[in-house]
């Protein structure tokens, strides 16, 4: 079967949108899909296969072309015919020159216009493709294959490309616009509606009179009299408390005037002290101080790992830095003790500047705090004064509108009396209405409850025949179906994946997997002796050196 240029290009696009390159190869996917369609001819079939292959090769290149078209001028363009663009691009780019410009065209051409002028607009850029394509096709290939291959066949047909996107260009300015359809004017008809009735006057509603309140009492606002004599008899009566304290101090007996110990009081005083010292002196006798030599003796302490490093690090540091300061004076360097006690000078200097400026910075904090306090009181008072405006204005206003409000009141009290007039004549009319209605609806529901009637019998009816229906198929489903499955461990799923394997291959795994750990930890257990072994070597290197430091430091102590 012969197929025209639009329908080869949706077969190549629909074998692309169809391709999972996880799932299955290519050519197992082209010859299932290739199974679903109608035998093609054998042209067809190589064309076919050709564009498939290709664009699954050269998908990197493919890729720039049409994501840089979607990101720039194709926002607009659906994401479903991203395939269709795919094979476009793939016979630009790859099959140009084979196929010419005359085939090529067809393809385009029979295409939607206006999208192909608008994606052969953006590729056919010499500007993109000599930039920014060529910069993206060289991260993916060689760039010796993207020139010879890619880049200078393309810049070569890029005029007899160029005619074509002319052509298109014409054939979309020349096309004319379809006629619209002329439809006949709607002509409009007066609706048949019912005549309203005549809108009833509503009775005005009685204005509510506002109750009258009490005004506040003015002893709400005075101190009661109660805690006004609380408060004076607490001052009498302490008045009257310092009064007799100051009588009874003058009258004070002649024993209490003395407040100091006599001295035959001090003395036994002080035997009482000297005695109770005496008892902590016990066992005397028994005590022998220490000797000079075992106080000179410097006894050594025990130290752990962490602190024989520690120490041999110090120990280490400080042979670094003075080897570091014997260099220094070979070199001719000069001693920075006097530039140290300058930066201490300086740097002093700079944090009282800096507290200076601290306290410059608080102290116009306060000044601002009180500029703003007494901003904010004089717009409060500002605000006072406008309520007080604008209470009065409201004042003004109320008075007026409670003038007009009596105005229609009384202007709604006659439109009243003439309504009820014209209601006694109507009432007469509503009753007869009304009792002739009551006889249709008697009538129309009694024909209604025999409707009803029926139907409630035949539902009835229904009912029954589906419940037998469903009684007969719970008896039939009833009966029990006995399903057993025989299971070989040494059988596989079945499933076609290259990972499935069976029961007994999976134990086998498992217990070379276990023979495997259990290697890596005898491994790994050797390596920790060994790093054990290793750190006590040099924790004994260690300690020699701090043996000796402390050596050199005691003999040097000795001769000062």
């Amino acid at each position: 079967m012969n197929l025209c240029h639009r329908d080869l290009i949706g077969v190549c696009s629909d074998l692309l949108g169809s391709y999972n390159s996880i799932i299955e190869s290519v050519d197992s996917h082209l010859e299932t899909f290739l199974k679903t369609l109608p035998a093609l001819d054998e042209n067809d079939g190589t064309f076919v296969e050709e564009v498939f292959s290709g664009c699954v090769r050269f998908e990197p290149i493919i890729s720039v072309v049409i994501d840089g078209f979607y990101n720039r001028d194709g926002k607009l363009v659906l994401r479903s015919e991203e395939y269709i663009y795919r094979v476009i691009a793939y016979l630009i780019l790859f099959r140009a020159e084979e196929l010419g410009a005359c085939h090529l065209k067809k393809f385009i051409v029979s295409l939607d216009l206006n999208k192909m002028y608008r994606f052969l607009n953006f590729t056919l850029d010499e500007k993109n493709i000599r930039t920014w394509m060529k910069d993206a096709w060289n991260q993916s290939y060689d760039s010796t294959f993207v020139a010879n291959t890619v880049l200078c066949p393309l810049l070569e047909f890029l005029p007899e490309l160029r005619k074509i996107l002319d052509s298109i260009k014409k054939r979309i300015e020349t096309a004319k616009a379809p006629k619209k359809s002329t439809i006949p004017l709607v002509e409009p008809k007066p609706f048949n509606l019912t005549q309203p009735k005549p809108i009833k006057i509503p009775v005005p509603e009685r204005i509510p009179k506002l109750k009258f309140y009490r005004p506040v009492p003015e002893t709400t606002y005075i101190e009661p009299k109660v805690d006004g004599e609380f408060l004076k008899a607490k001052e009498l009566n302490w008045k009257q408390a310092q009064k007799l304290y100051r009588e009874a101090n003058k009258q004070s007996p002649s024993c209490a005037t003395k407040t100091d110990k006599s001295e035959q009081t001090k003395q036994r005083m002080r035997e009482y002290a000297d005695i109770e010292n005496s008892k902590l002196n016990f066992n005397q006798k028994h005590y022998n101080p220490p000797s000079a030599s075992l106080l000179a003796e410097v006894i050594p302490v025990k130290l752990n790992a962490a602190a024989i490093l520690r120490e041999g690090k110090l120990y280490q540091r400080r042979e670094e830095e003075e080897m570091k300061r014997f260099e220094r004076l070979e070199a001719g360097y000069s001693d920075t003790t006097e530039f140290n006690d300058w930066q201490l000078r300086m740097r002093q200097v700079d944090a009282e500047k800096e507290q200076m400026e601290q306290e410059r910075r608080r102290l116009a904090g306060l000044l601002s705090k009180e500029d703003a306090i007494i901003a904010r009181q004089s717009r409060a008072q500002e605000k006072k004064d406008m309520a007080d405006i604008v209470r009065a204005q409201a004042e003004q206003h109320m008075e007026i509108f409670l003038m007009n409000r009596l105005a229609e009141e009384e202007h709604a009290r006659k439109m009243v009396e003439k309504v009820t007039v014209v209601h006694e004549n109507a009432r007469e009319s509503k009753c007869r209405l009304q009792q002739y209605k009551a006889k249709i609806v008697q009538s129309m529901m009694e024909e209604s409850r025999e409707l009803m009637r029926q139907a409630l019998e035949e539902a009835e009816i229904v009912m029954r025949q589906k419940m037998e229906l469903i009684n007969q198929i719970k008896e039939m489903e009833s009966g029990r179906v006995q399903r057993q499955k025989m299971v070989d461990l040494t059988e596989s799923s079945g499933c076609g994946l290259l990972c499935e394997m069976s029961i007994a291959e999976l134990r086998e795994r498992l217990q070379i997997l276990k023979m495997e750990e259990v290697e890596e930890e005898e491994n790994r257990r050797n390596e920790i002796f060994n790093n054990k072994q290793v750190k006590e070597q040099m924790l004994l290197e260690t300690l020699e050196t701090i043996a000796r430091h402390r050596t050199e430091i005691s003999k040097a102590n000795a001769y000062r």
